[in-house]
C-alpha cells in the first residue's frame, strides 16, 4: 500500500502587526535587562511586557465581540448560533440555602450553622452499649489476649502503597497532600514516614489530627430548594489512610514489582482498633 500524500497545512496568523511588534521590543528589552541587570532595563522591560498584556487582552476582547455579533440563526451562515450554543455547558443553578425564619443564608456562618443543625438531626450516633462507668473501666483493665501486637511496617510496603494504591486524582483532606505529592517523596521521606507509623503502632495510639474529616456538602440536583437536599462527604487526611490500607490488610504487590511484600495479612476490626487506641 501507498502511502497517503500529507495534506499542506495553511496556519492562519490573526495576529495583527502592531503586536509583533510589541512582541519584539519586549523580547529586546528582556534580553537587555538579562544582560545588564540595571534597573532602568528592568524598568523598560516591565513597561513592555504591561503594555503587550493589555493589548492582547484588547484584541481577545474585541474578536469575541465581532465573533457574537455575526453569530446568526440562518442557514447563510450555517446555522452559527444554534451551533455555539450547542457546545455551552448547561449551568446548574443552585438554590440558596433557607433558614428557620424563612430567609436565606447568606454568609458563610449562617450557611455552617444551617448545615450542622441539619446534620445532627439526621446523622445521630448508636445507643452506647456500656451502662455504668464500672463497667467502661473494667473492660479497660481487661488484657487483651485475643488482640495480637500489631505487627512493624516496612519500607517496602509504605512505598508500595503510594505508588501503586494511591490515586492521585483523589480529592485531600484538610492538610491538602494529594497522591501526587507523595509520590515524589524520596527514599529518605518514605523512611521518615514509614518510622511515623511504627511508632503509631507501638504506642497504639492514633493521632487525633488525622482522624478529623473536611466535611463537603454536594447538592442534589433536582430537589426541593426549601429543604437542605444535600450529599455530604468527608475527606480525611491521605496518611491516615494509607496506614489503614498497610495496618487492616496487606497490600496488593503488583507482579512487575521488584520488591515482594512478606508482611502477613493482619485483620482488626474497627472497634478493636478504637478500643486499643482510646484506652492509652
Amino acid at each position: 500500500m501507498a502511502t497517503p500524500p500529507l495534506r499542506s497545512q495553511h496556519v492562519t496568523d490573526s495576529c495583527p502587526p502592531y503586536i509583533k511588534q510589541k512582541l519584539t521590543d519586549k523580547r529586546k528589552a528582556r534580553r537587555r535587562w538579562q544582560i545588564t541587570r540595571t534597573p532602568e532595563a528592568k524598568q523598560t522591560y516591565n513597561k513592555h511586557a504591561k503594555e503587550l498584556k493589555h493589548l492582547l487582552h484588547t484584541h481577545k476582547n474585541t474578536g469575541m465581540q465581532q465573533y457574537l455579533e455575526n453569530l446568526t440563526p440562518h442557514k447563510d451562515t450555517n446555522y452559527s448560533l444554534w451551533k455555539t450554543t450547542r457546545k455551552l455547558e448547561p449551568q446548574h443553578h443552585i438554590p440558596p440555602l433557607i433558614l428557620q425564619n424563612n430567609t436565606s443564608a447568606r454568609t458563610d456562618k449562617q450557611k455552617a450553622t444551617t448545615f450542622a443543625h441539619h446534620l445532627s438531626t439526621v446523622f445521630r450516633p448508636f445507643p452506647s452499649q456500656a451502662t455504668t462507668e464500672e463497667g467502661i473501666m473494667q473492660e479497660l483493665r481487661s488484657p487483651y489476649q485475643m488482640a495480637p501486637p500489631l505487627q512493624k511496617t516496612y519500607i517496602s510496603e509504605v512505598k508500595n502503597i503510594i505508588q501503586y494504591n494511591t490515586n492521585p486524582t483523589k480529592a485531600p483532606g484538610y492538610d491538602l497532600l494529594t497522591g501526587t505529592v507523595l509520590k515524589e517523596l524520596s527514599q529518605k521521606g518514605i523512611c521518615a514516614l514509614t518510622q511515623i507509623y511504627n511508632a503509631i503502632l507501638r504506642l497504639e495510639y492514633f493521632p487525633r489530627y488525622w482522624k478529623i474529616g473536611q466535611i463537603i456538602m454536594i447538592a442534589k440536583p433536582g430537589k426541593d430548594p426549601t429543604e437542605v437536599t444535600y450529599r455530604p462527604i468527608s475527606l480525611l487526611p491521605l496518611l491516615s489512610k494509607i496506614l489503614e490500607k498497610n495496618t487492616v490488610t496487606t497490600p496488593d504487590t503488583p507482579p512487575n514489582s521488584k520488591t515482594t511484600n512478606t508482611r502477613s495479612s493482619v485483620w482488626i476490626s474497627a472497634s478493636t482498633w478504637n478500643h486499643r487506641t482510646n484506652a492509652v
